[in-house]
């Protein structure tokens, strides 16, 4: 049984997110419905415990108090399946910076306005303290979003040079790369990025469709062990 499995050929084929980018006319519009201030950061994580929003919002307060007048927006789900209560033990931090003006909770929200909110932002941050591989990073390197992101090891093989590191236990770090993140137009088509990654998808694909698999029993064979089970 083993020796059979071993034979069997195996491909890996790379996360390639499908992406269309909205115009912006639709761009306009979200950031009107959800009143975004213009020069806004993304932060696209679920409130889940290793994601670690507590070194933004800390890194937040500490802008808030030099008078940073930017904001980070958040969206994502408010539950953790495996640690409930991680959203409320940071609401009422993410209520203060609202007040604020400095950050922004969204909820979850339409897929096309995630994408609206990546097309527009002057970054995307993804502060976890760790990863498989994340979606988030995929989606803004095909828009051509800038990215801040942890200084994880999966990080700097999914982002490389694409990308502004920082240490995931220092808010200060971090306050840094937010306040010089620069002005950008927003981005109303795949980037060259996108073009390479589909088609390195395409590459790890191809083979697959032609790997050299064992043939799987016919439909008498089936029907003849089930009777021969029976049977017994």
């Amino acid at each position: 049984m083993s020796s059979r499995y071993a034979q069997i050929p195996l491909a890996i084929v790379p996360f390639t997110p499908s992406l269309t980018p909205v115009s912006n006319a639709a761009v306009r519009n979200t950031l009107r419905r959800y009143d975004v201030k213009e020069g806004f950061l993304y932060l696209p994580n679920q409130f889940w415990a290793h994601k670690n929003h507590t070194v933004v919002l800390d890194a937040l307060r500490s802008l808030h108090v030099e008078g940073w007048q930017g904001q980070v927006v958040m969206t994502g789900t408010a539950f953790d399946h495996r640690r409930n209560g991680v959203f409320k033990e940071l609401q009422s931090q993410i209520t203060s910076l609202s007040t604020a003006g400095v950050a922004k909770f969204l909820g979850e929200v339409p897929r096309p306005d995630m994408i609206a909110l990546m097309q527009s932002c002057k970054a995307v941050i993804n502060p976890s303290f760790y990863e498989g591989w994340s979606s988030t990073v995929e989606e803004a390197l095909c828009l051509g979003s800038p990215l801040i992101l942890s200084n994880i090891a999966i990080h700097k093989e999914q982002a490389g040079t694409s990308a502004r590191y920082f240490d995931p236990h220092d808010q200060n770090e971090l306050a840094h790369l937010i306040r010089s993140a620069e002005p950008v137009t927003v981005r109303t088509a795949l980037s060259p990025e996108a073009q390479i990654r589909k088609a390195r998808f395409q590459d790890a694909l191809r083979p697959v469709f032609n790997l050299n698999r064992p043939p799987y029993p016919s439909q008498n064979r089936k029907g003849k062990v089930r009777r021969e089970i029976n049977a017994s």
